[in-house]
């Protein structure tokens, strides 16, 4: 598993997403999602579990979601590279055959270094015009009212960035905070009066913007002027409220796909609850952690009796800690290190920091979250914590039992028409559904829409014996 961990703070219920709009997007030709509790007031949804057929676009759907916290950080990861890179030709004396190996670890998990690494692949194959994502959200609560905004990508088929905006409060009401696009190979920027609010900041910004736009966006070239800021007060000052609670909040969405994962926590024990470095003066706090994953291990698998860290020393100050388990096999109570458990236990504990965030105001975005979980686990653990979101979980599910713990307008399906048509629609918008019906065992009947088709049975069977005999002649 490639975990990225991304050191973070965040504020309950801030900058969830409302709605997403997809143009010219890989097999999503004009999609939109809603994802508000209300078509007004722009609040959100806590938890949406996305259903479909195999092939119908939920992975495509979550991609432009999961997408933003890798392009807000592709200027700072091209300089880590390149200081990585530095290093490893500088034919330092003093580094030793575990600085270069922690080193080459480290070149591994830098995986995009520009908009195109992200981008390419995703327009649709042989669209006309251009592609583009549209994300609304709610930025925050303030004096009872929702500040809501609009940010939208544009990307031509190669996946070069054409041009970015972002919408917000402006005096009381929405509009435009700020434009960049290229044009004759010359960028153009469109700043509103309050987003920038210091003029020295606002010169030096548009000159790298004019350098670095288009191989990285306006909030990736952000991060880069922010880690190199004297201080986050000034830094924050620099900004209108709407672009540095957007670009703060961009940090705390965490995603998990396949074995990638992006951990927006500020603490890597969390993060990287199975093993990892720690300094000893904060090992304590993996004794901390340690009682609580044994709590949550056991609830799951009644055969596991015990968890806890072993630790050996890297350095003066540093240690390795990796996470052992005492279990009941066969009669025997046996240790062992968690790494050697099964998949769909480390599955779990996989997704135990991610509920946490979600729990604790974050953004998660989910991608298959019941695979390799059985359905009646995954189920109890919803169960029990849906209302205790106070951020927002998005994922997508083949889990039906699911649709028996939430209320149907968390429940999203995608359906694809005859024509490859596709729209996505809460259950709680369908016709044919009335209070007091089994969604569960409606979804599943076909009756829905989003699930697959009946199998023509005679032609799975053609295509198996016909396979099955061209082996026997090759």
């Amino acid at each position: 598993m490639v975990s990225v961990v991304y050191s973070y703070l965040h504020n309950k219920g801030d900058n969830m997403f409302t709605k997403l709009e997809l143009k010219n997007y890989k097999g999503l030709i004009d999609a939109s999602w809603n994802l508000s509790k209300t078509k007004s007031n722009g609040d959100y949804k806590s938890i949406v579990a996305l259903y479909g057929k195999n092939g119908a676009g939920k992975t495509t759907l979550l991609e432009p979601l999961m997408k933003l916290p890798v392009l807000l950080r592709t200027f700072t990861s091209q300089r880590s590279l390149m200081e990585l890179q530095k290093k490893l030709t500088d034919n330092d004396e003093t580094m030793n055959g575990q600085d270069v190996e922690k080193i080459i670890n480290r070149l591994q998990h830098i995986r995009s270094t520009k908009i195109i690494d992200i981008l390419k692949n995703s327009a649709t194959f042989n669209s006309k015009g251009l592609s583009s994502i549209t994300y609304s959200f709610l930025i925050k609560k303030e004096h009872s009212k929702n500040i809501t905004g609009k940010y939208t990508l544009e990307f031509d088929k190669n996946g070069n960035l054409v041009q970015e905006t972002f919408f917000s409060l402006v005096k009381q009401r929405n509009g435009k905070i700020f434009a960049i696009k290229k044009v004759n190979n010359e960028i153009l920027v469109e700043f509103s009066r309050s987003a920038i609010v210091d003029g020295g900041f606002k010169k030096e910004l548009i000159s790298r913007l004019k350098q670095f736009w288009g191989v990285h966006t306006f909030f990736s070239i952000l991060n880069g002027m922010e880690s190199t800021a004297v201080n986050d007060t000034t830094f924050k000052g620099s900004l209108s409220d709407s672009i540095y609670t957007f670009y703060r909040n961009l940090e705390g969405i965490s995603f998990a796909k396949d074995a990638r994962q992006g951990v927006a926590f500020n603490s890597q024990i969390l993060a990287n609850p199975i093993s990892g470095e720690i300094t000893k003066e904060n090992s304590h706090k993996l004794n901390l952690v340690q009682q609580y994953i044994q709590e949550y291990l056991i609830s799951i698998d009644s055969d596991i009796k015990k968890a806890y860290y072993q630790f050996d020393e890297m350095s003066d100050d540093k240690l390795k800690y990796n996470l052992y388990i005492s279990k009941n096999i066969w009669g025997e109570e046996k240790n062992f290190p968690f790494k050697y458990e099964s998949n769909g236990i480390r599955k779990m504990l996989r997704l135990f920091p991610l509920i946490i965030l979600a729990m604790n105001g974050q953004t998660v975005i989910y991608d298959e979250i019941d695979n390799g979980v059985h359905d009646l686990i995954l189920g109890q653990i919803f169960s029990q914590i849906g209302d205790y979101m106070d951020g927002q979980l998005i994922f997508s599910t083949h889990n039906t039992t699911l649709l028996q713990t939430f209320s149907p307008s968390n429940a999203y399906l995608i359906d694809e028409k005859k024509d490859g048509t596709k729209t996505i629609k809460s259950v709680d918008e369908i016709k044919e559904i009335k209070k007091g019906h089994n969604i569960q065992k409606l979804y599943l009947s076909g009756k829905l829409g989003g699930t697959p088709q009946t199998i023509d049975k005679d032609k799975l069977l053609n295509a198996f014996k016909g396979i099955s005999k061209l082996v026997k002649d090759f």
